[in-house]
């Protein structure tokens, strides 16, 4: 494993992740991942502070105009900081035999065969020995270096042509802290979450993290960023559609210095549409994908990335020339994200909402579209099982049956409404966005 920097010993945020210092939520599926990974692991990060919290019972949510029912779901997630849980799984990355990480060792360019059909390897110089470069062999050359890639220059560089780019701009900023809880009469929430009600456009979130504290973060959508002075951030907590979560702050003591992030846009390298791509190189995560992080997606798709390319330096060479290329196998992880705000969208297009932004198919509606209508599918049914509950399931990578379950349990839920979800439940299932 190549790494720019050098690596913290403990759960500080490090370099070359400007995003650590905010919310993450690792979402089920990536869970599971993790999981069948490093064995025991989801218990030792229980055992060092992280909170394991109900989904739909220890989460109070704002959503759109309306509180989300509550119920026990047994459905848990994993609450701790991103240095925290980065830490842990470093440990056991470092632990595993045959794993060496290269640290303060930058990655240069590719090494390829005679024909530049192949990548055999990367091209490093370590900061340690004044830049030297050296060439490091490999089977199987992974490219995680997030939204900074240089894979698209090198693959120039080497005479391929520069993948498509999809971009949705959504110009999104974040504020976040570490909050020690007021000492208030209990609350019935452990997790509480206030979208937008659109067009209004901030949003909040406040998670339980490790050593009692709250990691407390803001967003603002197209422009409308919150501010990085405590009384600002306050203040911006008021402007919510609700005013619980600023109820929530208001008292509390703020113990970190407010962290800033922009998230500019959306991004999709279409490495799938090259005519020609070089075997041995995958690209996974964000240096492929880059989601808006409100939703959670970004480190649960990297897990799914990695279980994709596992048996891939295993497989013989005559094997290997049957199988879908990596680069095509690793865009379909995209789909799923994607294609459920596509659906979303196209659907209420069909129903006369009349949201389309601009010319061009329902698929390129504008983010302001989307978020008007699943705002107004939302309002329907107000603090029921609805319609707008059942893509959770797909956004959260888990099969379309375990997502319906949990509707099912749902208190409130009719018998249209669960006829809605086994349709959609079936939709998804033919579409392959099951695991």
């Amino acid at each position: 494993m190549i790494e720019r920097h050098q690596l913290p010993d403990g759960p500080q945020a490090r370099k070359g992740v400007p995003q650590i210092r905010h919310v993450h939520v690792l979402l089920k599926r990536g869970e599971t991942i993790l999981a069948q990974y490093f064995p025991g692991i989801l218990d030792e990060l229980r055992a060092a502070g992280s909170n394991a919290i109900d989904m739909a019972g220890d989460t109070r949510w704002f959503h759109f105009g309306g509180w989300k029912p509550r119920f026990q779901s047994g459905m848990e997630f994993y609450c701790q900081s991103r240095p925290f849980l980065e830490w842990k799984i470093r440990g056991r990355v470092a632990a595993t035999p045959g794993v060496e990480i290269l640290e303060g060792a930058e990655a240069r360019s590719f090494v390829t065969n005679a024909s530049r059909s192949r990548v055999t390897g990367v091209m490093i110089a370590r900061k340690s020995e004044a830049g030297r470069e050296e060439a490091v062999a490999a089977d199987l050359v992974v490219d995680a270096s997030g939204r900074g890639s240089r894979t698209p220059a090198w693959l120039a560089a080497l005479g391929f042509p520069e993948p498509e780019e999809s971009v949705i701009k959504v110009d999104i900023g974040y504020a976040t802290a570490l909050v020690h809880p007021p000492a208030t009469p209990a609350r019935d929430w452990k997790a509480l979450f206030v979208y937008m009600r659109p067009p209004g456009t901030r949003l909040g979130v406040i998670v339980p993290v490790e050593n009692g504290m709250w990691m407390v973060t803001l967003v603002g959508w197209f422009g409308d960023h919150p501010p990085s002075d405590p009384a600002g951030f306050v203040d911006f907590a008021r402007s919510l559609p609700t005013l619980e979560l600023y109820e929530a702050i208001r008292d509390a003591e703020i113990c970190s210095p407010i962290a800033i992030h922009k998230f500019p846009a959306n991004r999709r390298r279409r490495y799938e549409r090259l005519a020609r791509f070089p075997e041995g190189l995958a690209v996974i995560g964000d240096a492929l994908t880059s989601f808006n992080p409100i939703y959670g997606q970004g480190m649960t798709t990297a897990a799914l990335g990695a279980s994709t390319l596992e048996p891939l330096p295993a497989t013989r060479a005559a094997e290997a020339r049957r199988r879908p290329r990596p680069d095509r196998l690793l865009a379909a992880l995209s789909e799923a994200p994607v294609a459920r705000h596509r659906r979303a969208v196209d659907d209420g297009d069909r129903r006369g909402f009349s949201l389309r932004a601009s010319r061009g198919p329902p698929s390129r509606l504008d983010p302001r579209a989307q978020l008007v209508y699943r705002s107004r599918l939302s309002a329907r049914a107000p603090g029921r099982a609805r319609v707008a509950e059942i893509p959770a399931g797909h956004a959260s990578h888990e099969t379309p049956g375990r997502a319906l379950r949990a509707v099912r349990a749902a208190p409130g839920a009719d018998a249209a409404e669960l006829a809605v979800a086994a349709a959609h439940r079936s939709r998804a299932g033919s579409r392959g966005v099951s695991e």
